[in-house]
């Protein structure tokens, strides 16, 4: 994936620095990272049932 998917478990940061200027990445081996990828879908399975819920569907 060319540096796009990064797991490192002995590396304990969290954000890791791509190759391209600004650009950053999760480093999936931590394990908080994957407590953040769990919130999001979290979040993202919430906002859809809202939306649903108040669309009336």
């Amino acid at each position: 994936m060319r540096g796009r998917i990064y797991c490192n478990p002995y590396d304990k940061n969290l954000f890791v620095r791509r190759r391209m200027p600004g650009a950053w990445t999760v480093n999936l081996g931590n394990p908080w990272a994957w407590c953040a990828v769990g919130a999001l879908a979290l979040a993202a399975c919430a906002a859809v049932w809202l939306v649903l819920r108040l669309s009336g569907a």
